[in-house]
Order: structure tokens, then C-alpha cells, then sequence
């Protein structure tokens, strides 16, 4: 096992307070090289120097770290254990370690003031902050505090091998040997490989496209380089006698990157640590660690537009080809080179023991043939164009450059399909401005004029993750990916846009060639929070994106490119011309002065430019000359003089846009303002007439058009018909869209107004009746029907708005000093959307509207209602649920405990009929019994369920169907408990019931599946494995059917199938189901769990396969997977076995 690694303050020894530091200089060292400690030249230890020299305000702090690399006396019978890695592989692996390291470091930071990095690396110790950094490309939005903090690097004969450089060389054995005089350990080096190694690390660094000033010192005077008795491939190494050579020229040191400085040393490698301050390395080192703590203290008048990192792409992490990623990426998962002879073997229980993967039953048990597991692949529909509800504007005017400079960086070489697109030609544009300004319209005349030029367009509203998540899954229906049938898991459906994206192909069927390639466009609209993109955007690929954004920091974040503009308003000219060609009056020579002095005082802003020939209509004026004197009359001031021009923007807007509003056009208005801007469905507009109202709302369907038609007249509003826009333009009739009915589309900002113009009484009861109007319109589901799918049309349509009033209500409710006045009308909504939430795959997003739910009731006056008590005890259950779901097994036992507990006075106090509550009661049995086994206490979990299945004997309404839920989960806990004869017992007989009553297989929901997968582990323990594979191949069939191909369960049952497969030598289909278990758990945290266990599974596999090495790197994997998950478990990595992998997952999983 490695040593833990530390960041150990160097100097001063006492390290100074995180708030009083100017800069932080990490070192890491090399291995066998000098400790910093040592870095010593004439006396005087250069690093303190600098440390003094930069200000005396820097903290010098040293990556301590161990990595063995003397030989150690063996007897002869023994021999290299598995897990004795390589030098260079150990290196790497503490890239980890690092990076943990870093995010102590700066967590402390105050956010206000983080104070910058400044990295110094001898020799492999570059290597380790390569890696680190390589790690930042997966997870970046976990570890970006770190990059905005990394401000530079020196690297000091840190190797680097790039593609079409090579050495003849080992180039780690010689760094090694040169520092080591004695022999090296016999695991230390694998000379054909390490250089690879090294190689693929280079390449992956130079993906990042790092933007930091780097300096790269090389040496050029000759190393003394020790033998080895046991040097194998350099055998005139064999004596003791050293050669002498240059480890690290300047070929092997370039990385290539613009912001890097090549420095030589006339010194060999292990003295390059050693530097004299009068050289001029130390001079660069010392002007760079000045340069970036003077930036750090200088006001930015841009945000983070001048940082060092300005140059990374947004998660855009380029590589050489997609095609070498994927290869790279997936070389444990390819086809072994031949299978190697199984062994008999009897399987009575799940494999306990790496070495147990090596068995095979296809002698002794049977021989069975199943058809393998390949998802299905649809035919594309390409082209694509998805434009949600925007339409051509044919009112767009101008910004001719602005397209122009966007071509220049998105438009694909070539045109779609075009022989010579390069994989990962990845291109990136962010148009960033205030509101108002015309993003967005631009953003949607370059969709319309330029969808020619791409084989598909994705256009997705980016300001929320939730709706972020309905715009992938409408993508992948879109775009052929999926059927719409099959689209109820809406992560398993992003997960394929995203990879789609990443291979854009037009057809599964042809082999890959540049025909085959697609061009795409993705447009995310208003991004204003940038973290929001965290599991959306696309890593790879030959595409675009474009990206509209209030904040200017969106085009300079880590790892974008600097490729964007702010948007500036239009010029005199352009806004007079804008008027011309949206009213013919402007044109008037008598109006000309008029019309100019109009565009002045609105800041030649299009939002607010656009609404003036409606107000002309609106208030019968005749002449500019009267417009402007009621501009004057108003207030309105000139946009642009003094002052935040945003809150200008929203001044003028307010008086020119809702001034002479009817009070009907008004309050229409402000309702609006808390639903979806992209698409309202009018059905929640028009579905409260008649049944209730508020002051001043329409009061008939009359009065409703009529306040429609002022307000869309006003340009305050567009008005659609039922068609997306997408599916007009092609011809399309989808029932599901057509269902929608019609919808309206508003700006942000006329929202910001209408909000920002009520009274906060007034907010607080237009807010309240418009989640009182939604809720008339949205599915409500019963506790006895859930997980019924034929409500998410329905649900997907409202959703959207639904999440803008959850945002609301918490914006509303976040003072704690707020009083919520009646939160069960917004109670029921959320819990509601929450659990539709929850099943469509996102448990643990769908947490936040169970929270909600229960911070209203916290913040509403002291008084208990039935309602009030119902509420929360539905929000408590549905989020202990989505716990269960996310492996909190904790919080899950204390919130059915805490429902238990209070069972006796909870149904007088919800005021429910007694045999709904009873109903409830079984079902919570049922569900402390999943808490009770999630925390390994069988003993509870069984009485539970059993009282589960009492309780619903006892209903008045009993049916045996509704013992589908308790009765598998005792299955279950009897096969934990080895007593089989009673699982399956118990099994059969509740799998007979679904079978009498659904019919053999029935794809009405997953219970069936979940009874198929308790069987096949039952019989496989049992010893009849031809039953056991059997049950779970059936238990895969009928889950694709009801979850889909990427839900977790499907990942569970083919766990299992890998399983058969590598007991049956069928290796290709054995690393077909790793492959599928991979992808699902590695696509969401809270899966890291299963991720841990399957990847254990993966390095059995590679091990019955013969490929030691990479079972080896996959073994180490899964251990420092079960590390984090279980950080109180001090065994070693051979401690472990199978069963301690099983034990991280849920039962039903295992």
C-alpha cells in the first residue's frame, strides 16, 4: 500500500495564515532525486531565497510522497506479487493523491481573495502534476478552485515523450539508474511498456490544452547511469560500471504549448534541482511568482477575462483523434487475443475470491446458448434541426459581422459530412452581454441561416439543469437516438446524446469513414450559471457550440477558449434603421430627429427599440415627436448615462413597456412572469377562468384573448401555435407535441419587470394562484399507481414551469425571517413533480422538491392541519425513497423510523380514510424493510416485510398483486441468509402470481424483472446455474423493456451475466456487460458504489483472460474506489475479496 502523501509546509516551517499569503509554491519532487529540503546550491537553499525574493509573503510547501525503487533480497521460491506495480505506474497514481492535496489547499482560500499556485517539479515529479492535471479533464467542475488558482509551472527535466518523438531508450530506467546506484527492485521498471506509458500520459497532457506560463528546463550535460544484475535488455548494463548520457534533452522535454519558455542548464539531471540564484532560470522563475501575485492584487475589470487558465476549453479537453481516445479508453474492454482454456469448476455461490474467476462450469454443468446483448442501434434521422419554440424572427435586423466572426469559429471544415473533418475538431463561441442586448436572437438567426451547413442543430434552454435534462431527452428522440415509447429514463437518454455527440455518425451500420461523420450544432441559451453544464456538455466530437450568456466570465472559464464577444448594443445607425424597417413612419424625413433622439435615450438596446412601434399602436400615437414627449412624460432616462445600465434597461422598460398596459394585459403579464420563458402552455393560462381567479385577471376566455392580443401586440409576448418549431420545419406531427396545445414564449427580462414591477403582496398572491392554476392542469399520481408511465407526456409538458416556481418559492423563502403563509397549495405540487422526477431517473435532483417541501412547512405559522401532516409525511417518504435510491442508506433508516414512530397519531392528524392510511402503512413496512437491509440488518428487515405483507392481507380491497413489493424484497433476504429452499420458495410463488395475472414476462413495470434477477442468483447459489442464467437473461429482456438500456438496474443483472459469462470462457461477451455496467455507473456519483464493484469484476475478467497487467491497474482501481467509499477499512488490497465489493451495493443489486 502507498504512503498517505502530504503537502508539508516548507518554508517558513510555520506556515503562514491562508488570508496572509500573497502566493503558494508547490514543489514536488522526483523519485530518488533530492528532497527540496536539499535543493541546496553553494550553501544557500534557492527556494527560500525565492520565497524572500518574490515578497516574503509566499508559502513554499513540499508533495511528500514515497515510492520504493531499491531491490529487496527474495527467497527463491518467491515470486513478484501483482501488486508490485512499476515505478512509472506508481508515479502516476499519485496524480490522486495530488489532487486531493490541492483541494485542502484551496478549500481554505477566502473566495473573496484566492490567493494564486505557482508549481515547481523535478524530474518525474512533473509526471504526477501532468497526471493531476489530465485527472482535472474528468472532473473538472469538481476540482475547478483548483485550476483558477494555478497560475504557472516550472518543470525541471520533467520527460515528455510526444506523438512522432520516440527515445530508443528506457527513459524512466534511466532517470531511475542514474539516481541509484545499488540495484533496483525487480518490479521497478517493465521496459516495453513504460515508455508507452509515458507517451500516452504526454499525449493526454497536451489534450488539455493548458494555458498557464510554463517554463521547461532541460539539461545538457551528461548522467552517470548504473547496471543492474538483473537488467534484461540492456545488457551491457550488466556490470557496475556507468555509462554516461543525456536523460532529458530538449526533444524530450518540449511539450509544445504557446505559453511555454525553454530554459538549458549546463548541468546533468539530478543537479538541475540545484539552481544558483545569479542564473537566469532562478531570474524567470522569481519575474513569474512576481508576475501573477501582482495580477492576483490588480482589480479585474473583466471578470476572469485576463486569467492565466483563460485559454482552457470549457471541458473541451482536446485530444489527438476521438478515434485514439476510444481506443485508449476502452483498451481493458477489447476482445482478447485468445481465450484461454477454461477449468472446471463448480459454482455453489458467488465467486469469493479473485482466483475464483479463473473456473469455468462448460464441462461440468451445461451448455447452454443465449442470444448476447447488443442494443439495438436505430437509423438516425438526420438531418436534424430542433429549435424548441423559436421560430425564424423575420424581424431580425443587422449584427452581419457578429454571424460573420461566428463563422470564422464554428462553421465545419467543409460542410456536413465533409471528407477531412478530424475527430475532436471541437469548436466553441459564447456571445456574453447584458439582457436586451440581442444574444439570443442572434443565436437563432445563425441556427436558421446556417442549418445548411450542419447535419444537425440542437437548440436547448441552459439556465436550469432540470430543464436542461427534458431538452437532452427530446435531442435523443429527436435525433433517431431513442424511441419515444422508450424515453421514460431521461439519464440513460442524455447519456446517449452525449455520446452521440461524441461519435456523431449517421448510420451504426457502415463502417467508420469520414462519409459516416456528422456535423453538429448545440446552442445553449442562457447560461448563466456555468456549473449547469456540468453533465451536458459534450467532451468530444466533430461539432460546435455556441453559447448565449449574461455572464462575460462564460467565455473565459478554465477550459473554453477565449473565442467569444460582448455583445455591445447597436450602433445609432443600426437602431435607426431597426425602427425603419419595423415601421414605415420612422422613415419620414419629418421624424428623422426624433426618431434619433428616441434611440438615444433607449441606449440603442434591440429589447427596447423593438417595443416601440408597439407602443405607437398601443397608445394611438401618431408622430415620433409625441412618442418621445411620452418617453420625457415618464421618466424615462437615458439608457447609458451614469449608473448600471441594467437597472437603466429595467427603469425604461418598466415605464415604457408596462405603461398603458389594461389591468387584464397586466396581470396576465405577471403571471407569466413565474412560468417557463420558452414555452407556456396556454392550457395553464386559460384552466383557472371560471373556476378561480385574482384581482384583475381575465375573468372569461374574451377577456383572456383580449389581454393576449395587447400584450403580443406590445411585443411583450410571442404567441405559438402547437407545432415546435423543429417538427414544422420538417413536416413532422408527433401526438405527443400536438398534445400541447398552444404556447407562449416571453423575454427574461419582461419577466424580471413584471416581477420586479408587483408589490410584494401582490407577488406573493399572484405566485400563490399561479401554482394553483398549474396544479389544475398537472397529473397528479396516486401512491397505489406509481411508476405508471402513461402520465409523462402530460408531466413533461408542465414540468418546466413547475421548476420555474420552484425556483421562485425558494428565492421567496430563502430569508429565514420569511413566513410562508400556505404552503399546502405549493405542498402537493412539488412532492408530486418530485417523485415524477424521481422516476424518471434523477433521484437526486429530485431531493430538492422534497426539501422544499418541508423548508414551507418550516417556515409557515405554528399550526397543524391534516393537510400540513399528510404533506410532510409524503415529502419525508418520497425523499427517504430517492436516499435509498443515491446509497444514503443512513438517511433513509431515519426517515422511515421517523414515520414509524409516529404511525399511531399520523392518520387522525392527516385526516385520511382509514383504508388509504392502512394501504400507506403496508407500503412503509415494506420500505423501512428496504432501510433495515440497506444497513445490514437483516434480522429487522425481515420482520418488516413480513409485517408489510400482513398489513396488506389484511385491506379490505386485498389482492395479491400487492404483495409485488415486500414478498421479492424477503426473497432476497433469505438468499442473503443462504436459505435458499425458503427464497425460492417464496419467489416462485409471487412470480406465479404476476404470471396468472399480467400474463409470462410481462413488461407492465420492472417487478417482474426484480423477481427473474432474485431467482437467477437463488439457483446460481443453489448450484443450477442453467437456471440461474437463464433467469437473469430474462431478467435483462424484461428490464430493457420497462427501464431502458442504460437504467441502473440493467447494469445490476448484467454484473451478474458477466458473471456466466467469464464461469462459461466467453470472454466476449463477458466484457460486453462490463462495458454496459461501466458506462451506467460511471455516469452518475452516486453510483460509485456499483462502479467499485463492477470494476473489481472487470480485473477478475482481465485475470481469466491472462492479462495480468491490466487486471492489475483494473484491481488497483477498484480498490481505491472502496478506499473512499469506505475510508475506516484499513485491510490491505489482498484482504479483500468479492464479497466486500457485493457488500457496497444495495440487495437487490448483488
Amino acid at each position: 500500500m502507498a504512503n498517505a502523501a502530504t503537502l508539508r509546509p516548507l518554508y517558513p516551517p510555520v506556515p503562514l495564515p491562508i488570508n496572509e499569503r500573497q502566493a503558494s509554491i508547490v514543489v514536488i519532487q522526483g523519485v530518488g532525486t533530492l528532497k527540496p529540503d536539499d535543493w541546496v546550491h553553494d550553501s544557500k537553499k534557492w527556494l527560500q531565497e525565492l520565497a524572500v525574493d518574490c515578497g516574503g509573503r509566499v508559502q513554499l510547501l513540499a508533495y511528500d510522497y514515497t515510492i520504493p525503487i531499491s531491490s529487496e533480497k527474495r527467497k527463491s521460491s518467491e515470486r513478484r506479487k501483482p501488486s508490485e506495480t512499476t515505478v512509472l505506474q506508481q508515479v502516476i497514481a499519485r496524480g490522486d493523491g495530488l489532487l486531493e492535496c490541492l483541494q485542502t489547499l484551496v478549500s481554505r482560500n477566502d473566495e473573496s481573495q484566492k490567493h494564486p499556485v505557482f508549481f515547481i517539479c523535478h524530474s518525474l515529479g512533473g509526471v504526477i502534476w501532468k497526471k493531476a492535471v489530465c485527472i482535472l479533464k474528468e472532473r473538472f467542475f469538481e476540482h475547478r478552485h483548483i485550476l483558477e488558482v494555478t497560475k504557472g509551472v516550472l518543470f525541471l527535466g520533467t520527460p515528455h515523450v510526444p506523438d512522432g518523438v520516440g527515445s530508443e531508450k528506457n527513459l524512466v530506467e534511466r532517470i531511475l539508474r542514474s539516481a541509484q546506484k545499488k540495484g533496483l527492485r525487480e518490479s521497478a521498471l517493465r521496459p516495453a511498456q513504460d515508455n508507452d506509458l509515458l507517451a500516452k500520459l504526454s499525449r493526454d497532457f497536451e489534450s488539455t490544452g493548458l494555458d498557464v506560463p510554463i517554463l521547461s528546463c532541460y539539461e545538457t550535460r551528461p548522467s552517470e547511469i548504473y547496471g543492474n544484475v538483473f537488467a534484461r535488455v540492456l545488457t551491457r548494463l550488466a556490470t557496475r560500471t556507468p555509462s554516461r548520457a543525456i536523460i532529458v534533452p530538449m526533444k524530450l522535454c518540449k511539450i509544445g504549448f504557446p505559453a511555454e519558455k525553454l530554459i538549458e542548464r549546463d548541468c546533468a539531471h539530478h543537479e538541475l534541482c540545484r539552481v544558483p540564484p545569479a542564473e537566469p532560470l532562478y531570474h524567470a522563475v522569481c519575474s513569474s511568482v512576481k508576475e501573477i501575485i501582482a495580477n492576483a492584487q490588480a482589480p479585474e475589470e473583466e471578470p476572469r477575462g485576463g486569467s492565466a487558465l483563460a485559454g482552457l476549453e470549457l471541458l473541451t479537453l482536446r485530444s489527438q483523434s476521438l478515434q485514439g481516445a476510444v481506443g485508449r479508453g476502452n483498451r481493458l474492454l477489447q476482445p482478447p487475443d485468445a481465450n484461454p482454456s477454461p477449468q472446471n469448476s463448480s459454482l455453489r455461490t458467488p465467486m469469493d475470491s479473485r482466483e475464483a474467476a479463473k473456473g469455468s462450469a462448460t464441462e461440468a454443468s451445461f451448455e447452454i446458448v443465449y442470444p448476447p446483448f447488443d442494443p439495438v442501434k436505430k437509423d438516425l434521422t438526420l438531418p436534424c434541426f430542433t429549435m424548441g419554440a423559436y421560430q425564424k424572427n423575420p424581424k431580425f435586423f443587422g449584427r452581419g459581422e457578429i454571424l460573420q466572426t461566428i463563422d470564422e469559429v464554428l462553421l465545419p471544415d467543409g460542410g456536413p459530412g465533409a471528407e477531412g473533418m478530424e475527430y475532436n475538431n471541437l469548436k466553441f463561441f459564447a456571445l456574453c452581454g447584458l439582457g436586451g442586448v440581442g444574444k439570443t436572437q442572434i443565436a437563432v438567426e445563425y441556427a436558421y441561416s446556417r442549418r445548411d451547413r450542419f447535419d444537425a442543430v440542437f437548440w436547448v434552454a441552459a439556465d436550469d439543469k432540470n430543464i436542461l435534462t427534458q431538452e437532452f431527452a427530446h435531442i435523443a428522440v429527436s435525433l433517431g437516438l431513442v424511441d419515444q415509447d422508450a424515453a421514460q429514463d431521461l439519464q440513460d437518454c442524455c447519456h446517449q446524446v452525449k455520446g452521440w455527440l461524441s461519435n456523431p455518425v449517421r448510420s451504426h451500420d457502415t463502417v467508420q469513414q469520414p462519409s459516416n461523420e456528422a456535423s453538429w450544432l448545440l446552442i445553449f441559451d442562457n447560461v448563466d450559471k456555468v456549473e449547469v453544464l456540468e453533465d451536458f456538455w459534450p467532451s468530444t466530437g466533430i461539432g460546435s457550440v455556441l453559447l448565449t450568456s449574461r455572464d462575460g466570465a462564460a467565455k473565459s472559464q478554465p477550459f473554453t477558449t477565449k473565442e467569444g464577444i460582448d455583445l455591445e448594443p447597436f450602433t445609432k445607425t443600426e437602431a435607426v434603421g431597426f425602427i425603419e424597417a419595423l415601421d414605415s413612419r420612422a422613415s419620414q424625413a419629418t421624424q428623422a430627429e426624433f426618431v434619433g433622439e428616441i434611440v438615444d435615450r433607449l441606449g440603442h438596446f434591440p429589447l427596447l427599440v423593438d417595443q416601440i412601434p408597439g407602443i405607437m399602436d398601443r397608445e394611438r400615437l401618431f408622430s415620433y415627436e409625441d412618442l418621445l414627449r411620452l418617453l420625457k412624460e415618464n421618466g424615462v432616462e437615458k439608457v447609458g448615462k451614469g449608473g448600471s445600465q441594467s437597472a437603466q434597461i429595467f427603469s425604461a422598460f418598466t415605464n415604457i413597456g408596462l405603461g398603458g398596459l389594461s389591468a387584464a394585459s397586466l396581470s396576465l403579464l405577471e403571471m407569466l412572469s413565474f412560468l417557463d420563458p420558452d414555452r407556456v402552455p396556454v392550457r395553464i393560462l386559460t384552466e383557472p377562468l371560471g373556476k378561480f381567479t385574482i384581482s384583475d385577471f381575465p375573468a372569461t376566455f374574451l377577456d383572456y384573448c383580449k389581454a393576449r392580443a395587447q400584450l403580443v401586440m406590445s411585443s411583450l409576448i410571442n404567441h405559438n401555435t402547437n407545432e415546435r418549431e423543429d417538427e414544422k420545419q420538417e413536416g413532422k406531427k408527433k401526438q405527443e407535441e400536438n398534445e400541447v396545445g398552444e404556447q407562449i414564449r416571453l423575454h427574461r427580462i419582461v419577466q424580471d419587470v413584471a416581477r420586479g414591477h408587483m408589490t410584494k403582496t401582490r407577488y406573493l398572491d399572484m405566485l400563490e394562484f399561479t401554482i394553483r392554476a398549474v396544479s389544475l392542469v398537472w397529473p397528479f399520481g396516486e401512491l397505489v399507481d406509481r411508476f405508471n408511465s402513461a402520465r409523462y407526456t402530460d408531466c413533461k409538458t408542465y414540468f418546466p414551469s413547475v421548476t420555474r416556481l420552484k425556483i421562485a418559492l425558494e428565492e421567496t423563502y430563502r430569508p429565514e425571517t420569511e413566513v410562508c403563509r400556505n404552503p399546502d397549495i405549493s405542498a402537493k405540487l412539488l412532492n408530486d413533480a418530485g417523485w415524477y422526477w424521481f422516476e424518471r431517473g434523477n433521484p437526486q435532483e429530485a431531493k430538492e422538491y422534497f426539501r422544499l417541501t418541508e423548508l414551507l412547512y418550516a417556515r409557515a405559522a405554528d399550526m397543524k392541519t391534516p393537510e400540513r401532516t399528510y404533506m410532510l409525511r409524503r415529502a419525508n417518504l418520497n425523499h427517504a425513497t430517492a436516499s435509498m435510491e443515491t446509497n444514503d442508506p443512513e438517511d433513509c433508516l431515519a426517515r422511515y423510523r421517523r414515520w414509524l414512530d409516529d404511525s399511531e397519531s399520523s392518520q387522525l392528524e392527516s385526516g385520511l380514510e382509514e383504508g388509504k392510511y392502512r394501504y400507506e402503512v403496508a407500503c412503509i413496512y415494506n420500505e423501512a424493510g428496504v432501510a433495515y437491509a440497506m444497513n445490514n440488518m437483516i434480522d429487522e428487515a425481515i420482520e418488516h416485510f413480513n409485517k408489510s405483507v400482513s398489513l396488506f392481507q389484511e385491506l379490505d380491497d386485498y389482492d395479491e398483486t400487492m404483495l409485488n413489493w415486500p414478498v421479492p424484497n424477503l426473497g432476497f433476504m433469505y438468499w442473503m441468509q443462504k436459505n435458499y429452499d425458503e427464497a425460492e420458495r417464496v419467489l416462485l410463488g409471487i412470480l406465479e402470481v404476476h404470471e396468472r395475472e399480467y400474463g409470462v414476462d410481462d413488461t407492465r413495470s420492472f417487478k417482474t424483472g426484480k423477481m427473474m434477477y432474485a431467482l437467477g442468483n437463488v439457483y446460481t447459489s443453489m448450484g443450477s446455474l442453467e437456471q440461474g442464467f437463464a433467469f437473469h437473461i430474462r431478467c435483462l429482456k424484461q428490464y430493457r423493456a420497462t427501464l431502458g438500456d442504460k437504467h441502473h438496474r440493467v447494469g445490476d443483472v448484467s454484473h451478474r451475466l458477466a458473471d456466466h459469462y467469464i464461469r462459461l470462457g466467453n470472454f466476449p461477451e463477458a466484457e460486453k456487460m462490463i462495458k454496459l455496467c461501466l458506462d451506467i455507473f460511471s455516469s452518475r456519483p452516486y453510483y460509485k458504489n456499483e462502479l467499485a464493484r463492477t470494476t473489481y469484476k472487470q480485473e477478475q475478467m482481465l485475470r481469466a483472460m491472462g492479462k495480468e497487467e491490466q487486471a492489475e491497474e483494473r484491481h488497483q482501481e477498484a480498490f481505491r474506489l472502496y478506499r473512499e467509499l469506505v475510508p475506516g477499512d484499513g485491510r490491505t488490497i489482498d484482504e479483500l475479496s468479492e464479497a466486500d465489493y457485493d457488500d457496497l451495493v444495495i440487495f437487490w443489486s448483488r
